[in-house]
């Protein structure tokens, strides 16, 4: 294959030249398309799944077009301009082992400058194509996406501690956000606060807030996150507490490994094992402090 080398925003990538296919930028009449892309895996999203990366972040977002049709997907977000998380690389399965993946992912990297560090939670199948681009796995690297749709709540199961979160909590739950995620994420906490203000919660001891979580609407299931506290009862105080906000609907979230009681916890209300994700980086950035990090952001947002 001829290979030729492509300048980006002041980054270099090998782009192959003979391919049967195109990349572009992801557009908003491509929704439909996407969503289809996704179900086709047995990944029902919405189109608010999509809008959260590509009407802040256009110019990151990318798909390819071969055989005629949408064929595969990969979108990013920069919180800071030195952070970037990727996420729905989706190829259609009768167009893989094509290079797709590997063309989404080097122009969603050349869409950023130098010196920009990047993260993604990878599926098992796609750990060796993050390797050849420079990809490793992190310290606590392994997540456990779980899922239910008629959580088992227990006579035990209590939640007084957790109360409502307020509008002018957000400037400090941003802040204990950054300490655990070390990115600012306010903009998308404070997205995620408007659209399900009932789905807010906190944990406060002395006067600060030591805990909380968010929600997000995605279809048939819900997602708690993020739920980030400063230990395993104010992280369960959180979840029943969310759990008990909205019953109607199943519930899924991203969890790092490392929290094996809450895991065990969460198991024995009904949850099952999902897949099995594991965090990758490129560059120098410090991504998240786990021990304090129970529920990743959604969507793949980090």
């Amino acid at each position: 294959m001829i290979l030729l080398i492509a300048k980006s925003v002041s980054m270099l990538y090998l782009i192959p030249m003979n391919t049967d296919f195109t990349i572009r930028r992801m557009e908003l009449s491509d929704i439909d398309d996407l969503i289809a892309l996704g179900a086709a895996i047995e990944w029902k999203m919405i189109p608010e799944n999509w809008l959260l990366t590509l009407e802040p972040f256009p110019e990151h977002c990318f798909v390819a077009i071969a055989d005629g049709k949408l064929a595969g997907s990969a979108v990013s977000c920069c919180y800071d301009g030195k952070h970037a998380v990727i996420s729905k690389v989706i190829v259609e399965k009768s167009c893989r082992r094509r290079g797709i993946a590997m063309n989404l992912m080097q122009r969603v990297m050349a869409s950023y400058p130098r010196g920009t560090s990047f993260l993604l939670d990878s599926s098992p199948y796609g750990i060796e194509l993050y390797r050849k681009l420079g990809f490793s796995e992190m310290e606590f690297p392994r997540i456990r996406k779980l899922r239910t749709f008629d959580f088992q709540l227990c006579p035990e199961d209590k939640a007084e501690l957790a109360i409502p979160l307020e509008k002018t909590d957000l400037q400090e739950i941003s802040a204990l956000d950054f300490q655990v995620s070390r990115m600012d994420r306010s903009r998308i906490l404070r997205k995620y606060f408007d659209a399900a203000p009932e789905l807010a919660f906190k944990v406060v001891n002395e006067s600060k807030i030591t805990g909380f979580c968010l929600g997000s609407r995605s279809g048939i299931c819900r997602e708690i996150c993020p739920l980030i506290a400063d230990g395993t009862v104010a992280a369960k105080t959180l979840f029943l507490k969310s759990v008990m906000a909205d019953e109607n609907h199943g519930i899924i979230v991203d969890i790092p490994a490392c929290h094996a009681e809450l895991i065990s916890f969460l198991e024995s209300r009904s949850m099952t094992l999902l897949m099995e994700l594991v965090r990758m980086k490129k560059g120098n950035a410090p991504f998240y402090v786990p021990q304090h990090y129970f529920s990743l952001l959604g969507s793949n947002l980090g």
